[in-house]
């Protein structure tokens, strides 16, 4: 948690990951949380939510409404049970930036686990500059010929 606190909240943070973690289904409980989960709630998934919490992030696979087999990451080998235990985290400001999230069930990448994909549409801001300074166009090599530009420029 301490990396992600790290980051300035100007920039975007995006945490990917396996985390073992069933939330639950107590969105009420829990601001972090949308509507559309499944399964009842681990340790670890206690753990996550209550770092969710202290940093600022939401559990981004919750918030879009899929069918319930787009919606396990990881199937139980004898129940085939679905469970969501690969999350997105994002910050919650940012999830205006994240666009769909399912999970993929016909990758074959030989692991127990489904492929999750995520499409954002991330909006950049210009950096404003300010007035008074102005940046060229094209530099001028030619002036670089010139011992006295040159050591001017090494110097700068």
């Amino acid at each position: 948690s301490l990396s992600i606190l790290s980051v300035p909240l100007n920039e975007k943070s995006v945490v990917l990951g396996d985390f073992n973690a069933r939330g639950g289904r107590d969105y009420g409980a829990w601001n972090v949380l949308g509507r559309y989960r499944i399964g009842k709630v681990n340790n670890n998934g206690l753990r996550l939510l209550q770092m969710c919490s202290e940093v600022g992030l939401i559990v981004g696979n919750t918030f879009f409404h899929h069918k319930m087999k787009r919606k396990g990451t990881w199937i139980h080998p004898r129940s085939k049970q679905g469970h969501m235990i690969d999350f997105v985290l994002t910050r919650k400001a940012d999830l205006q930036d994240l666009c769909s999230l399912r999970v993929l069930r016909g990758a074959d990448c030989d692991t127990d686990h489904r492929t999750v994909r995520a499409k954002f549409k991330f909006r950049v801001r210009k950096k404003i500059r300010s007035a008074g300074v102005r940046v060229p166009n094209k530099i001028d090599v030619e002036q670089l010929k010139q011992p006295q530009d040159l050591q001017l420029f090494i110097l700068k």
